[in-house]
């Protein structure tokens, strides 16, 4: 039962004749980044893989030996990290690459007649926030699976869609046409060498386990004639009816769902306050484990929140009467050396406190206003000027007697018939 010679019939990918695509981290990425060195033909030489990296690159935090096979190397800057994978000098001797897990995530989507080269080339991933950008296409390749009498594999309808970022998108656009894109699931890596998951007989240095006993030689050399499988303890001879393979294949799943939602949780975030600011006049949030207002008091105890304290009264009140006392004993020095400046102009609209209130006699002012206006003698101008208070007052006088007389007038013109 190996995770990859024997098949568990489920969907596979075409193997590729182009050559491998490189992954890079994207623009906005947060680190850590990480760079894997895996063999290809020759021992990984570590010393020579440090020293040309650590000659080029600055922002190298870790570089650690997994294994005979895998070397992993941690840095803080993005631009490095993909220029590491670029590099000519280990290509062809080192695989060099970013997990994927970290740049991109696959999708499926069933179509028969759609073609993975115009998939490549007119689609893109959409969401169905209408906030959210659209997902570039990086990938495309149409899954085989086995046929009728499973001897051989046939081309099935599914599309597997690689896109990057590390948020499944809901469709896929092709030309305006939107299809539903689920979750690829990939195969499960177990080896058949020593039967553990997580990797295949390829890049294995673990001892030889049989698959029916678990004792260390191969399972063709097993004297046991029963099936039994160490992973479920079960009797099958496929990985599709074993619990054990089944249940890691479904914890893959939700991982790779639960990563989709953080990061669509993530980009809501960027998406919905584009431009976050410390402003200091937003609404304070409680603190309290109680959201209601009635329960502050009650709850202020297991609160932050500490009111201020009050200032004493009575010494702010004596500093203020000193400083005060001490202030007018400032300007009254000052007065002696800087006395105040009379204005020498009024303000019109405004009326002065320390001049007397003038009043003016308008009948006065009238009778002056037309003696000048007629030339009249100035002796007769100063005689009509004694004369006017005393006919000013007649005419107050009688001003005040017109409430009297005006029922005195309606009973006379009643009489004579007006």
């Amino acid at each position: 039962m190996d995770g990859d010679g024997e098949d568990d019939g489920t969907e596979k990918s075409e193997p590729q004749s182009r050559s491998p695509r490189i992954r890079e981290y994207p623009v906005g990425a947060k680190g850590p980044f990480i760079v894997y060195f895996r063999k290809i033909a020759i021992p990984l030489k570590v010393l020579l893989i440090s020293s040309e990296l650590y000659s080029k690159f600055t922002s190298i935090k870790e570089l650690k030996k997994i294994n005979e096979f895998k070397v992993r190397v941690v840095l803080s800057k993005r631009e490095e990290a993909n220029e590491i994978v670029k590099m000519d000098r280990f290509e062809g001797v080192y695989r060099v690459y970013i997990p994927c897990e970290d740049v991109e995530v696959d999708g499926v989507i069933y179509d028969e007649v759609l073609t993975p080269e115009e998939v490549m080339q007119l689609g893109e991933g959409r969401f169905r926030n209408r906030a959210l950008p659209s997902v570039p296409v990086l990938d495309c390749e149409r899954l085989t699976m086995m046929n009728a009498d499973k001897s051989n594999r046939v081309h099935s309808n599914a599309l597997r869609i690689t896109f990057a970022g590390t948020m499944i998108p809901d469709f896929v656009n092709v030309s305006n046409v939107f299809i539903p894109v689920r979750v690829y699931t990939p195969k499960v890596m177990l080896c058949s060498r020593c039967n553990m998951f997580g990797h295949t007989d390829k890049y294995c240095s673990n001892k030889v386990k049989c698959v029916k006993c678990g004792q260390d030689h191969e399972s063709s050399k097993c004297p046991r004639n029963t099936n039994t499988c160490i992973l479920c303890k079960g009797s099958h001879d496929s990985l599709t009816t074993c619990k054990a393979y089944q249940e890691v294949k479904k914890q893959v799943r939700n991982k790779l769902v639960a990563r989709s939602k953080a990061s669509c949780a993530e980009l809501l975030k960027v998406v919905n306050d584009p431009f976050p600011t410390s402003n200091m006049f937003t609404p304070l949030e409680n603190d309290c484990a109680s959201g209601s207002f009635e329960n502050d008091f009650q709850t202020q105890a297991h609160c932050s929140y500490r009111p201020p304290r009050k200032r004493k009264v009575n010494s702010v009140a004596t500093n203020s009467k000193s400083t005060s006392s001490e202030q007018a004993e400032g300007f009254a020095s000052s007065s002696k050396h800087f006395p105040p400046l009379q204005p020498t102009k009024d303000i019109p609209g405004f009326k002065k406190i320390d001049q007397p209130e003038v009043v003016v006699d308008s009948v006065s002012e009238i009778l002056k206003s037309l003696c000048g206006l007629f030339g009249v003698n100035p002796t007769w101008c100063k005689l009509v000027e004694s004369v006017a208070p005393v006919l000013s007052k007649i005419w107050e006088a009688l001003k005040s007697l017109l409430p009297l007389l005006s029922p005195l007038l309606e009973f006379f013109r009643c009489r004579n018939g007006v």
